[in-house]
């Protein structure tokens, strides 16, 4: 494989606008695939009180296949498999502002992604299993919004929530547009620091977790692949850490100590289906779970 990239800036207006612009050119001998991809982008950030930046940029990506997009099922390798192109469409702002005197930034990203040559894929329990003799064309689009700051003084927090919507076409199957193995529509987080008035070094943290189900279908049954929807995830993990100021042979200065109760709630999430089929022909999905409740230990030293 051979790889070329260049890019540059253009900034004027005391930086008040800035275009960057450049590509890149790869070139693989196994498929003779000859790949250039061009991409820009265009900032703007005013001389406003709360510093505020937006961006728009558009780009092609195109990635030659991986080992994996190249094995098919019976384990034989393709040599004729092309890369996956997609063209992208992003749009997003920055913004610094102040609440109770402590800095704060807010992101927030638009995007739309045209797919094209795509590799069909499944996820097998933690497996991802190619289609390189298919392709076909599709789409990724969605919103991010993303806080954070110093929601207790002296700790980082943040909240995000996130939309997003993706769907293939597979040539030659007769579905049209259907859901891909990673069109999970709502996701929301939040991570919450604090620490104890007297001792800033002794802290407390509470993460959390949401995600709408995955799509999923039964083996062998390509009429309804990817036709149901998997079980929501959900997870909340409380950490409690203490910092030692310690000095040992000059070389470490401080050590942190960390437990942690992750997935605190026991919630039963679903991380695949193992399919079934009786005598009849019937088939059903057995839910494969990931762990439940664990302790997590954890030490850590700074120069």
């Amino acid at each position: 494989q051979y790889y070329a990239y260049a890019q540059s800036t253009i900034l004027w207006q005391d930086s008040v606008h800035a275009i960057n612009f450049g590509g890149r050119v790869t070139l693989w001998d196994y498929n003779d695939q000859l790949l250039v991809s061009p991409r820009i982008s265009y900032r703007l950030a005013p001389k406003w009180e709360n510093i505020t930046t937006f961006k728009l940029s558009v780009g092609m990506y195109q990635q030659p296949p991986f080992y994996r997009e190249l094995r098919g099922f019976d384990g034989t390798l393709r040599n004729n498999v092309q890369a996956q192109r997609s063209i992208h469409f992003i749009l997003g702002t920055t913004r610094l502002f102040y609440m109770w005197g402590r800095p704060f930034l807010f992101t927030s990203d638009i995007y739309r992604k045209q797919l094209y040559d795509i590799i069909p894929y499944d996820i097998d329990n933690v497996r991802l299993r190619y289609y390189p003799d298919q392709s076909g064309k599709g789409y990724a689009q969605g919103v991010d919004f993303r806080v954070n700051g110093e929601f207790v003084k002296g700790t980082q927090s943040w909240f995000s929530v996130g939309f997003l919507q993706t769907k293939e076409d597979v040539t030659g199957d007769n579905q049209g547009l259907i859901r891909r193995p990673t069109d999970q529509r709502i996701n929301i987080a939040a991570y919450f620091e604090d620490h104890m008035p007297r001792d800033p070094t002794l802290r407390i943290y509470l993460n959390l977790v949401f995600g709408s189900g995955y799509p999923f279908g039964p083996p062998n049954r390509p009429e309804l692949r990817n036709a149901f929807s998997g079980d929501e995830y959900y997870r909340a993990d409380l950490g409690v850490s203490k910092k030692f100021n310690m000095s040992i042979n000059n070389f470490f200065t401080h050590i942190w100590v960390r437990a942690e109760v992750l997935n605190a709630l026991a919630a039963d999430n679903t991380l695949s289906y193992t399919w079934i089929e009786d005598v009849y022909g019937a088939q059903f999905a057995i839910p494969n779970s990931l762990s439940a409740r664990f302790l997590n230990i954890k030490i850590s030293a700074e120069l």
